[in-house]
């Protein structure tokens, strides 16, 4: 049996879609896996042990439209899992005559694409998002599968989530080999609200330089976005490598280090899922979260702030400014790194 799960968005998105994988194969051991994912994502799903193969969407588009159609068809695909709704997607796939397709009955164009439509409503739910993604697995294993929602600490035990590529001599020369090794990760590429940059200054001056050895990372954009951050971090016998690493680098050093303080971003939840220590600052506005997004991990934690802002209360847009973001206080997340040493 072939099933292909399409998950099309950002990484922590596609690490929360990564259980689904795991109890496919608890359920269906001779199952095969493919994961359509977007370009960017692509990477990381290569890392899930549950995964069989890989496929990019925007790799996909750019072949001829029978030449794609007849990739899917040759696929020889028994069901396809629409995690995340892509019209075109549940399009293609229903004239690629895939038995069975499964989309949210909320989607009015997947009662046109689709031949499986559970209840699985997100926009209102309290559920956390990997929650509401195995939900989606009813049609698949029928009855043998529990309608109840999983709890989290079992959810992370699926993901499957190994470190295959080993870090590079260049990076690891960049970690301290006696310290903790602490990613900061402080833009989300505007996926979340963010904590601010003074806030992480004012972390790197808490933290005793003894014991913790600071990384920033980010992508050479986002550098851009932080110059006077990362020259801080620099003075300071921090290091950066914001705008030096692919996504494959990214992995393996985050699997290097010991652990990470970010936002609701995709590093967050790959450090989680690799069982470091990993700690998210939340927002507490709806459907952002800790409660939709905690990351899934054994060291997994999380810090929302005790107030709403007005930006928060009026659901405000950009989602990167959070004025409620800055009452977490940087004192409160170095207490939360020192119980790690």
């Amino acid at each position: 049996m072939t099933i292909l799960l399409s998950r099309t968005d950002s990484i922590g998105d596609l690490i929360l879609t990564l259980p689904m994988t795991g109890i496919i194969k608890e359920f269906l051991p001779e199952a095969r896996i493919i994961m359509l994912t977007s370009q960017y994502a692509e990477p990381v799903a290569w890392y899930s042990r549950h995964v069989d193969t890989v496929w990019s969407w925007q790799q996909l588009l750019q072949e001829p439209d029978a030449r794609r159609l007849a990739l899917l068809t040759e696929a020889e695909i028994d069901w396809c899992i629409h995690v995340f709704p892509h019209r075109t997607i549940a399009t293609q796939m229903r004239e690629a005559d895939i038995p069975h397709r499964v989309g949210t009955r909320s989607r009015l164009f997947h009662w046109l694409s689709c031949n499986h439509l559970p209840p699985v409503s997100r926009k209102h739910s309290s559920l956390h998002e990997s929650q509401l993604n195995t939900q989606l697995l009813a049609p698949l294993l029928g009855k043998s599968w529990r309608s109840n929602a999983l709890p989290l600490e079992h959810l992370a035990a699926y993901t499957g989530l190994v470190a295959l590529q080993p870090l590079g001599d260049s990076f690891r020369a960049r970690l301290h080999p006696a310290k903790f090794n602490l990613v900061l990760h402080p833009k989300s590429q505007g996926s979340a609200p963010e904590w601010s940059q003074e806030s992480y200054k004012r972390l790197i001056d808490l933290l005793p330089r003894d014991q913790v050895h600071c990384v920033l990372t980010g992508t050479e954009r986002e550098g851009e976005q932080m110059t006077e951050l990362i020259d801080y971090a620099l003075a300071r016998g921090a290091e950066s490598l914001v705008g030096e690493t692919t996504v494959d680098e990214l992995f393996a050093l985050l699997a290097a280090a010991d652990g990470i303080v970010a936002s609701s971003t995709g590093p967050l939840h790959i450090a989680a899922a690799l069982g470091n220590h990993a700690l998210g600052l939340f927002t507490p506005r709806r459907p952002m979260h800790a409660g939709r997004w905690h990351p899934l991990g054994t060291h997994a934690e999380t810090l929302t702030a005790t107030i709403q802002c007005a930006g928060c209360a009026a659901h405000a847009q950009p989602k990167r400014s959070c004025a409620c973001m800055d009452a977490i206080t940087p004192e409160q997340v170095a207490d939360r790194v020192r119980r790690w040493l």
